[in-house]
């Protein structure tokens, strides 16, 4: 993790995983749209780390939700 400035504001910044974690812990309270497009990025990134996901997810309480993501993310793989 890092820190970096908004307006004044200091704000954590996390990788790619961290944020996918926190997104399916907060799910209910997130907008829809921007939590699909959070998940579909992801899933098309080349630089996903599945293991690194399912680390975070195992500590922040979201491996049944993380385990989709990685499904989802493998069968996009297999179709290709």
């Amino acid at each position: 993790m890092s820190k970096g400035n908004i307006d004044g504001i200091t704000v954590k910044i996390y990788d790619r995983e961290r944020v996918v974690c926190e997104c399916l812990r907060h799910v209910n309270t997130m907008d829809g749209e921007i939590f699909n497009t959070v998940i579909q990025r992801y899933i098309g990134d080349k630089k996903k780390d599945a293991a690194k996901l399912m680390m975070y997810a195992s500590k922040l309480g979201v491996e049944k939700k993380a385990r989709r993501v990685v499904g989802m993310a493998v069968k996009e793989i297999k179709d290709m």
